[in-house]
């Protein structure tokens, strides 16, 4: 890789990594099967770098990758019309008319999210860390402290309904509504 590629890599993962929660946000909201958008989500991305070439500097990063992956799902959504997950036409218009409140939404959640998970113990942080950033299977978490999984989900279970009371106080001290 020489000087040209590495700086277009880095100039394109500068770009989509702070956006890549709302594009994701984005397409679950359009398709809310989790592995489907997932798959989504990475042929979105590839199809980004592909095209990257074809992206306006200065422009709005977001709004043009938000339009890739919304092609992507269109066409998913063709492909597949006898899911029971499928929105018609006139549905996913009326959800693209509300997609900028709703990543707005998203961004005020997530950052009241980091807020409160800052809050939490350590011991519960390192929990949360392990299940949904490093993604370990809960008996391998349940494994490394000794104890049972339905100890970890209990736990689990409590951590998040500490975290939604958190947000929801957040959100609403802040004055932004759910």
């Amino acid at each position: 890789m020489d000087n040209s590629d590495k700086t277009s890599t880095e100039h394109f993962l500068s770009l989509l990594t702070p956006v890549q929660g709302r594009i994701f946000a984005y397409i679950l909201s359009r398709w809310p099967n989790k592995a489907d958008a997932e798959d989504l989500m990475q042929d979105s991305i590839t199809t980004m770098w592909n095209k990257f070439g074809d992206y306006k500097p200065g422009t709005d990063f977001q709004a043009w990758a938000i339009t890739i992956a919304k092609y992507k799902v269109l066409n998913f959504r063709r492909k597949n019309l006898r899911s029971p997950v499928c929105f018609n036409n006139q549905a996913l218009e009326a959800l693209d008319g509300h997609a900028e409140d709703f990543l707005k939404q998203y961004d005020y959640r997530m950052g009241a999210l980091a807020g409160c998970v800052k809050k939490l113990r350590e011991a519960d942080r390192k929990l949360v860390e392990m299940k949904y950033l490093r993604e370990y299977p809960v008996a391998r978490i349940a494994e490394r402290y000794d104890v049972t999984t339905r100890m970890i989900y209990k736990t689990l279970s409590k951590i998040h309904n500490t975290l939604m009371h958190c947000v929801r106080r957040t959100l609403a001290e802040s004055r932004v509504y759910e």
